[in-house]
């Protein structure tokens, strides 16, 4: 199981319409959103590199989940995040839940950077198009996550 199930209930309220779900492994965050990840899994609806430019078209989604998935692209996390709120209505959502640097201490040999929330927020600030509208962390026994929700103006 992956990380989604821990944080569902608290942004299931923004999972409203036409919604992706980027990097969701093997569960997605609504049963109807759109799942892409680079592996075959029963939650998977389309194999896609999600570090390259996303095959849609521009403001075609109502939002646009990704957890735990950030971490493991390469290449700048600005391009990416970019091409990923390209495709998002104004008034729609990008919802990132990230494993925190700081929290999160098992090695894995998948991740090709540790984040917080002072890497993500300069970025999401620099689009010009976003507004943050709740961030938090989700530490405790067996959570070592960071999130925020942005709305895209």
């Amino acid at each position: 199981m992956g990380e989604t199930w821990r944080i569902r209930d608290k942004f299931i309220q923004y999972c409203v319409g036409k919604g992706l779900d980027l990097g969701c492994g093997d569960e997605k965050i609504c049963s109807d959103a759109i799942g892409v990840d680079i592996r075959q899994t029963q939650a998977v609806d389309m194999i896609f590199d999600i570090a390259k430019r996303l095959p849609f078209r521009n403001e075609e989604f109502n939002y646009v989940f990704s957890s735990h998935a950030l971490e493991h692209l390469d290449g700048e996390i600005s391009d990416t995040l970019k091409d990923w709120v390209r495709i998002i209505k104004p008034g729609g959502f990008l919802i990132l839940y990230l494993p925190h640097r700081d929290y999160y201490k098992e090695p894995n040999q998948e991740h090709k950077r540790e984040l917080c929330e002072n890497d993500i927020f300069p970025v999401l600030a620099s689009l010009n198009n976003l507004e943050v509208i709740d961030s938090g962390l989700d530490i405790g026994d067996e959570r070592y996550s960071f999130w925020m929700v942005t709305k895209k103006k």
